[in-house]
């Protein structure tokens, strides 16, 4: 079953199938660099996704795409089932052409494995695919989770107590340290006073 955007998905334990409808504490330094990682991508390197669509191929969905530019991409989707409205976290479930170092090419195809990231999947489906340039830094996703912060039993200094429960969300982070070069790449300028 293929679908384009504007139709409607039915997928529950039975994937029973209706209408398919897709859519397509820091130093300022620091602060200035990850500020400027985040939106390098709206002030350089041209990209461009089109031809979005996908097929139910049993109890996945198969998403198709053509991305349009040069170097690698980091590519991300994203699903919404409220007429594109809020579209929440990446999908998680998913293999294929998504993540890191995607070359420019047509007809990409993600494999979303459903089920094993929601109970059930029905409305209007909407999916939103995200390419975002490679700037030759290696991230790696960091599972979020719940940790107690802080010292017990009056041991620390003082701004460790009183222990408290601290979660924290999902999110990418540098693998490596930041290259001089890399900083220069992004901020235009050099962080050693030696240059």
């Amino acid at each position: 079953m293929n679908g384009k955007t504007g139709d409607l998905i039915n997928l529950s334990g039975g994937l029973a199938p209706e209408r398919l409808k897709n859519n397509k504490p820091m130093t300022k330094p620091i602060k200035y660099l990850l500020t400027a990682l985040m939106l390098l991508p709206l002030f350089s390197f041209s990209q461009k996704v089109e031809n979005v669509h996908f097929e139910q191929v049993g109890k996945q969905i198969y998403i198709y795409y053509d991305l349009i530019g040069k170097g690698t991409y980091m590519v991300k989707v994203y699903c919404s089932t409220d007429e594109s409205s809020s579209w929440g976290n990446p999908l998680q479930k998913v293999s294929g052409n998504v993540g890191f170092n995607i070359k420019q090419g047509n007809n990409k195809k993600i494999i979303w494995d459903v089920l094993k990231e929601k109970e059930k999947l029905t409305g209007t489906i909407n999916f939103k695919i995200e390419a975002v340039p490679n700037i030759g830094i290696e991230i790696v996703f960091v599972q979020g989770g719940t940790f107690q912060m802080g010292s017990s039993n009056g041991v620390g200094d003082n701004d460790e107590h009183p222990q408290h429960t601290v979660t924290v969300n999902d999110f990418y982070i540098g693998k490596y340290e930041v290259t001089q070069k890399q900083w220069k790449e992004i901020m235009g300028t050099s962080t050693s006073l030696s240059n």
